[in-house]
């Protein structure tokens, strides 16, 4: 398994001047993120204090795979968000 941190920009749908909170479909993204969550394959994730996106760090076999399961989440599939993966290393997790 590798490990991929995810970072969300908005997309094209997403509304300026309106804050994360206030984005439509954006509880869809949190209840993605905490199913994911209960399975397993996220291990934190949340939204940036500036509006401008949020972070989650995904466990996945690879980044094919990755790309499989972020395209269940409608945010992303309607172009509310975008995002950008990077795998990486967590030698410092607790």
């Amino acid at each position: 398994m590798t490990f991929f941190a995810v970072i969300y920009r908005p997309g094209s749908n997403w509304v300026q001047g309106r804050a994360f909170q206030e984005q439509d479909r954006i509880v869809a993204h949190r209840d993605f993120l905490r199913e994911q969550f209960d399975h397993r394959r996220v291990l934190i994730a949340g939204p940036f204090l500036d509006d401008q996106g949020g972070i989650g760090i995904f466990e996945c076999a690879s980044s094919d795979e990755l790309v499989e399961l972020l395209q269940e989440d409608t945010t992303i599939a309607q172009n509310l968000l975008a995002y950008e993966a990077h795998p990486c290393a967590l030698p410092f997790i607790r």
